[in-house]
């Protein structure tokens, strides 16, 4: 995986300033003072020179041209500066102007930039702007990077972002730790390298124009994000060119919504033309999606080689095909210790659908998906391949297949288990399947389709606790299971042992009429 650096020009300009400001002296603004504005105190200043802002408001549209500042509250307090256009016109909209300058921003609330021409509380040519512990609200345009030849770059900590019509757009080379973006149209979007670590980004969207996090023609490092209740066209996280690394993130409860001019996009995270990524303990819940072409509601990936190691994609709703996670146009996927669980699809493939792409699911559980259609748990079409290992699929539910269902596909099912699922046949092999060392029992029908490669069985594998009912789908063993050691093929499943067996035990009527099928044996084609 690459290893991301931080660009020249972030390291040397910190170096050159803070050498500067061995030298620098502090400009202390207020009202009531001889330098009574910060554009006063900029035009006075040195490079290397600190500005102290009085707790007061300052009613005017700064510039910081070729020089090194900070610009920093008084302890304990939070200057304000009102970017209100100005009455005789010149600087109309802008908050704080930097051109060719490196800028620190400490403890400072920058309001009211409005929608002419630009309306940014930050406008950022080239240089760099730091903010910490400051707080942009009620603009336009929050903190933007100009698109010119050498674009800026923002270092952001500690932050708030609230109440924009775009609270950050990024170029060449964003930083963002431990901020919040809230009440946006549209909270984050870059370009370039990007860091962002501890951001959350909640309750952003108005409409059906909005965004969470969009991150196009970028690469760079991802942690900690917590996307949540974020309404719009694509209200979660979006990733295009990579290679990305993302880790511990949780997108949930976010609705993608279609429009008559423009169609829903993924609502929970989405990977589009990335040429490398590892999606890493995340988890994509909860989140519902509308539109009828990419109105995805789990993990979407389009045209891109993704490894997805130790996620959950749990409770998403789509309108179309691929309720939990859809793959398509040539892409390949790696699903290693994953859970694909209570997903719903309104097209094919409630847990996982697969269209001309490649997919190896090592590990996984698939359970309690539903779809419309076809294929509850897995759906696989048109040039898709399939390489399912050592994983679970049960308690799925469509129509036709609860299963697997393949269509001009094809797939290998090896020391697996494919139980209790609704909607016959189980498997459907309109493609090629070769099966071992798998259980299938209590399905719908336990038909096997397609090529018996040896050591296929059909036993109950003594889950311990699965009641969709409850919403219970604990799929680990009991001790005894006749699949934790099976003579040829070792253990089956994604799960290991994990409880003890039981002589009796509660159970739902409904349960019960599912565990409940007349004997018989599997076909072998």
């Amino acid at each position: 995986m690459h290893r991301f650096r931080l660009p020249t020009l972030l390291l040397t300009l910190p170096l050159c300033f803070m050498a500067a400001r061995a030298r620098g002296e502090t400009l202390h603004v207020d009202p009531s003072g001889p330098l009574d504005t910060i554009q006063a105190a900029i035009d006075s200043a040195q490079s290397g020179d600190t500005l102290l802002l009085a707790p007061a408001i300052f009613s005017e549209n700064p510039l910081v041209r070729d020089k090194d500042l900070t610009i920093r509250s008084a302890a304990g307090s939070r200057a304000v500066l009102d970017a209100a256009p100005l009455a005789g016109g010149g600087n109309a909209g802008n908050g704080l102007r930097v051109v060719r300058s490196f800028v620190r921003l400490e403890s400072i609330v920058i309001r009211n930039a409005t929608p002419a021409p630009t309306g940014a509380a930050i406008l950022l040519f080239t240089g760099q702007v730091q903010m910490r512990h400051c707080r942009l609200e009620n603009n336009w345009l929050g903190a933007f990077a100009a698109d010119i030849a050498v674009p800026g770059q923002f270092d952001i900590e500690e932050c708030e972002i609230v109440g924009s019509d775009l609270g950050l757009q990024g170029r060449r080379f964003t930083r963002v730790v431990r901020t919040r973006f809230e009440g946006n149209r549209r909270a984050l979007g870059a370009l370039g390298e990007v860091e962002l670590i501890d951001v959350e980004v909640v309750g952003n969207g108005v409409g059906n124009e909005g965004f969470g996090v969009v991150l196009g023609e970028s690469w760079g490092r991802l942690e900690g994000l917590r996307i949540h209740d974020n309404r719009g066209w694509i209200p979660g996280l979006w990733m295009e060119r990579g290679p990305f690394e993302v880790s511990d993130c949780i997108v949930e409860n976010n609705t993608s919504l279609a429009s008559p001019f423009r169609l829903g996009g993924p609502a929970g995270i989405a990977f589009v033309r990335v040429s490398d990524a590892t999606l890493r303990g995340c988890v994509s819940r909860s989140n519902r999606a509308s539109g009828a072409v990419d109105g995805v509601g789990g993990l979407y990936i389009d045209r891109s080689r993704v490894r997805v190691d130790g996620c959950r994609i749990e409770n998403n709703q789509s309108e179309v095909d691929g309720g939990g996670i859809r793959v398509h146009r040539g892409s390949n996927v790696e699903l290693v210790g994953c859970s694909v669980v209570g997903n719903r699809s309104d097209g094919d493939g409630g847990g996982l659908y697969v269209h001309n792409a490649s997919v190896r699911l090592d590990s996984v559980v698939v359970a309690g998906n539903e779809s419309s259609k076809v294929g509850g748990g897995i759906a696989a079409q048109f040039g898709a391949t399939l390489t399912i290992q050592r994983s679970t699929m049960a308690s799925n539910v469509a129509p036709t297949t609860g299963g697997i269902f393949l269509l001009e596909a094809g797939a290998l099912l090896e020391s697996s288990i494919v139980a209790f699922n609704e909607g016959g046949p189980t498997l459907l092999c309109a493609g090629t399947l070769a099966l071992s060392c798998t259980d299938i029992y209590g399905n719908t029908d336990d038909e096997l389709c397609g090529s018996d490669l040896g050591g296929n069985v059909s036993v109950d594998p003594q889950f311990c606790d699965l009641d969709p009912d409850r919403e219970s789908f604990d799929l680990r063993l009991r001790r005894g299971s006749p699949v934790a050691t099976l003579d040829g093929c070792g253990g089956l499943g994604a799960l290991s042992v994990a409880c003890e067996p039981v002589s009796a035990q509660p159970i739902t009527w409904s349960r019960l009429k599912r565990l409940y099928r007349p004997p018989t044996s599997v076909r072998r084609d």
